[in-house]
């Protein structure tokens, strides 16, 4: 994944986003995956990142 790409995941009950190969959430908490999903594009769009689902674990635990 690059650097400018985004991560949604999930922690504790709650959705939320962060730039990849970082540890801190750039948006959420969020209630659904797709309340988290559309903040994470809404985000990334002016950079034109990938989006990446990560379910249940953050994306550095895979």
């Amino acid at each position: 994944m690059a650097q400018d790409d985004v991560d949604t995941y999930h922690q504790d009950g709650s959705w939320y986003n962060r730039n990849s190969g970082e540890s801190r959430n750039v948006s959420g908490p969020f209630r659904t995956k797709e309340e988290a999903i559309e903040a994470g594009r809404r985000y990334g769009g002016h950079r034109r990142p990938e989006h990446h689902e990560h379910h249940g674990h953050k994306p550095d635990e895979e």
